[in-house]
C-alpha cells in the first residue's frame, strides 16, 4: 500500500487558529453565562463543537490523501465530500494544469481535483505519485 498525504500549512494554521478562538470563546461564555435558559447550553455546546472541528481540521477532512491498494486508487480530497475509489484498470489518462488534476476513466467520465492553492512541489508530487501507481 502506497500513500501520499498533502496538507496546506497556511490553511491548516488559519483553521486551527479559528478553532482555538472558538474554544476560548466557549470557555469565556460558559464562565460569564448565568445559565438561566436552555439557549445558554446550546450556544456553549455548538461553540465547543465548532472549535473542536477547527482544531482537528474538520475531523481530518482538510487533508488530501491519495492511496493505492493493489488494483484500486483511493482519493480523499479536501474539496470533495466523499472518497473516490477508482480501479486502476479503468483509468485511461491523467492530465494536469495549474488549477486541476483530471483523471479520465474508460467510461468517459472525468474526475477533477483542484490544485489551485497547492504549491508547485505538491502538484508535482501528486502527478508523480499518480504516474507511478497507474503506469501512465
Amino acid at each position: 500500500m502506497k500513500q501520499l498525504v498533502l496538507s496546506d500549512i497556511s490553511h491548516r494554521l488559519i483553521v486551527r487558529g479559528i478553532g482555538i478562538l472558538m474554544l476560548l470563546s466557549c470557555a469565556t461564555y460558559s464562565i460569564a453565562s448565568e445559565w438561566n435558559s436552555l439557549t445558554d447550553l446550546i450556544v456553549i455546546i455548538s461553540t465547543f463543537v465548532a472549535g473542536l472541528a477547527g482544531v482537528t481540521l474538520n475531523f481530518g477532512t482538510l487533508t488530501n490523501r491519495v492511496t493505492t491498494t493493489g488494483e484500486e486508487l483511493v482519493i480523499r480530497w479536501n474539496t470533495k465530500v466523499f472518497r473516490k475509489r477508482i480501479s486502476i484498470a479503468d483509468i485511461t489518462a491523467i492530465s494536469a494544469d495549474e488549477n486541476v488534476i483530471a483523471i479520465t476513466l474508460k467510461s468517459g467520465k472525468k474526475l477533477r481535483f483542484g490544485t489551485r492553492m497547492m504549491k508547485l512541489h505538491e502538484k508535482q508530487a501528486v502527478r508523480k505519485f499518480l504516474k507511478e501507481t497507474t503506469g501512465l
